[in-house]
């Protein structure tokens, strides 16, 4: 892939380890002199068979193949794991072990390998995962595989719930730009997020919303009263959010015209 942080071709390819196969990175300026192998993940106890990468909101999104069960009656099972890390170099396996997309049930279509594709595709409000699957074992020489297709809402990766009663989340000291607040939420027919904003220093509430319920990637947070969010752009403030009924993916701050 092309990589515009660093402007060059980057490749993530297998590696041989200690622990067997590992994930090794490679660049190159020109698509055809490249940089020897870099190993970037290993994976004691498991293969690492291969990783697609792909950029996504500031930071790099992996699906590293994991190749488990080598000693059991059907050989090696591929399956995905998720991976992330914020300079394509150091990696970051939140769930080691844990199959993102999991394999099926004995006699399924995908019962022995998920192999995923290089990249995901960001469409609309969902994020696109392309894979082969099969049901034939990693020895098979002349396997027959499918292209099956995952979906997860975008920035849908994980999310911080409040059960019917109220819990509070409160942010880091952060330092934002724009002039509006938007959720990646999903609440319960009776759930809320209610958002405040506070100075980082006192802790002092300046700003607090209305109740935000339904289920969109980007809802506006509307104020109570007169505030205008963006004066407090470059001053360092805390979020707090107060979920009942609610899962909170994510938030962002965007320009004033730009909520989508």
């Amino acid at each position: 892939m092309w990589d515009e942080r660093v402007s060059k071709y980057v490749a993530y390819v297998r590696a041989r380890t200690a622990t067997g196969r590992s994930v090794a990175r490679m660049e190159s300026d020109d698509f055809e002199n490249w940089s020897a192998p870099q190993v970037v993940m290993t994976a004691p106890d498991y293969q690492l068979y291969s990783m697609g990468v792909t950029p996504y909101e500031g930071i790099y999104l992996g699906t590293p193949w994991i190749c488990w069960n080598l000693e059991g009656d059907t050989g090696p099972v591929l399956s995905p794991e998720i991976a992330f890390s914020r300079d394509g170099i150091y990696w970051q396996r939140p769930n080691p072990g844990v199959e993102f997309i999991p394999t099926g049930a004995a006699g399924s279509a995908d019962e022995l390998q998920i192999r995923m594709a290089s990249s995901l595709v960001v469409l609309d409000d969902q994020i696109l995962f392309f894979y082969g699957q099969t049901e034939q074992p990693h020895t098979k020489v002349d396997m027959q595989i499918d292209i099956g297709m995952a979906s997860l809402r975008r920035d849908g990766f994980a999310a911080m719930v409040g059960s019917e009663e109220a819990g509070t989340l409160r942010t880091n000291p952060l330092i934002f730009s724009g002039g509006r607040l938007c959720l990646n939420l999903e609440t319960e027919p009776s759930g809320s997020v209610v958002v405040r904003l506070l100075k980082a220093d006192t802790a002092r509430p300046v700003a607090s919303s209305h109740p935000l319920s339904g289920d969109s990637i980007c809802q506006d947070v509307p104020w109570l009263g007169d505030v205008n969010l963006a004066d407090w752009a470059g001053s360092p403030v805390w979020l707090e959010f107060a979920l009942s009924g609610a899962a909170l993916y994510a938030f962002q701050f965007v320009e004033a015209s730009s909520v989508q």
